[in-house]
């Protein structure tokens, strides 16, 4: 759903829990997590969601999928000719389960109209896991 307000999308995930992460068998500064949308603006292309990279030194955490999101982080990136992303200060990016979903939400105005003011016909959903990794038009 996109209104001039809000771009909200909703990700089914395969796994019901419980969710593992910054797990000892994975290498350190290793992106472990991401459910994320992402869209070729007028500017260039945009992912906003969520991720969870596993940094040096973190301890292993389990839970429930809304413990999983609370430990990574909702952002907008912006992502550059090298495939690297810088993040945009001040987005409104939130990411929450619900139902067997990840229901990502980009809630102001000024960054819904940078990704969708010229109404991309495509948006591609970006998701992985340790076990897992897909890309959905």
């Amino acid at each position: 759903m996109v209104t001039g307000q809000v771009a909200e999308f909703s990700i089914p995930v395969a796994h019901e829990g419980p969710w593992r992460w910054a797990r000892a068998k994975t290498d350190d500064n290793v992106l472990e997590f991401i459910w994320e949308v992402s869209v070729k603006s007028s500017d260039g292309e945009y992912h906003f969601g969520f991720s969870l990279f596993k940094f040096p030194g973190a301890a292993e955490g389990a839970g429930n999928l809304d413990e999983l999101l609370k430990a990574g982080q909702a952002s907008l990136w912006k992502i550059g000719p090298d495939g690297g992303g810088s993040v945009v200060e001040g987005a409104m990016v939130s990411a929450k389960a619900d139902a067997g979903r990840v229901v990502i939400r980009l809630s102001d105005p000024a960054s819904v109209r940078l990704l969708f003011g010229n109404r991309p016909t495509v948006a591609k959903v970006l998701t992985r896991t340790p076990d897992s990794s897909t890309r959905v038009e």
